[in-house]
């Protein structure tokens, strides 16, 4: 869930030992890469490249947030890319690794996962946070929560689960407690 935590987690789990792999960082990279954006272009719509080929993220974000077979068709193409890109990352990888994966479910990396942590806040919470975070409006970021999954999803569907509504001292410590009950359950 967009603006509940999950980069300050990973940032704990990587303190406490764990390789963190960013996936947003790789979708944005994978966003840049002529082999998507031709397959993108061909198959989805030439309006979402800027003049230069490369992608106009403003167009996309608009579509994908606002029209749920527009969101779907878009994630088809570029999961592929992403989820390879993932692969590539955890053979790089030292030890554990965690994936600090916004769209985890979506992809289908999840099944990459032996142990699935879920970080969720309350929606106004999110919005706040997101809006003060990505300098957008209150009505942009309730967009991008509304294409995601609630709350009630990632804790039906994760082995943790971590509601953060309330101090960055009392998320972290959360976090401490996860991590140190995976590698109890992971490092023996």
């Amino acid at each position: 869930m967009s603006g509940a935590g999950k980069s300050t987690v990973c940032e704990v789990f990587k303190e406490r030992g764990f390789s963190v792999v960013d996936c947003d960082k790789i979708a944005r990279e994978t966003a840049k890469k002529q082999e998507f954006l031709e397959e993108l272009s061909e198959r989805f719509s030439k309006e979402l490249l800027n003049p230069d080929g490369s992608l106009n993220r403003g167009a996309t974000a608009k579509l994908i947030y606002n029209d749920e077979q527009a969101r779907g068709k878009y994630q088809r193409i570029i999961f592929p890319y992403i989820i390879h890109e993932i692969i590539c990352e955890i053979k790089r990888a030292d030890g554990t690794v965690v994936l600090d994966a916004p769209t985890l479910f979506e992809s289908g990396a999840d099944i990459l996962c032996t142990k699935i942590v879920s970080v969720a806040a309350d929606v106004e919470l999110c919005v706040g946070r997101i809006t003060e975070r990505d300098k957008i409006t209150s009505e942009q970021a309730r967009e991008r929560i509304s294409s995601q999954h609630n709350a009630e999803y990632f804790k039906a569907n994760s082995d943790y689960y971590i509601e953060n509504n309330k101090t960055a001292a009392e998320l972290r410590e959360h976090a401490v407690r996860i991590t140190d009950k995976i590698k109890g359950e992971l490092w023996k």
